[in-house]
């Protein structure tokens, strides 16, 4: 198992991003209630996404 990060907020802006370098800036906040059943990957925290620029 791999623990991971759940991306949220306007994750709309990192399609077409594949295979490219981006830099996300933020807190890692905590995941609260999540109900989280994946067996592979785990999130340990979330980053919410926003345009800076």
């Amino acid at each position: 198992m791999a623990d991971s990060i759940l991306l949220t907020g306007q994750v709309a802006l990192l399609k077409g991003k594949g295979g490219s370098w981006v830099t996300l800036v933020g807190i890692f906040g905590p995941l609260g209630s999540l109900d989280y059943t994946d067996d592979i990957f785990r999130p340990i925290a979330k980053l919410n996404i926003q345009l800076v620029r």
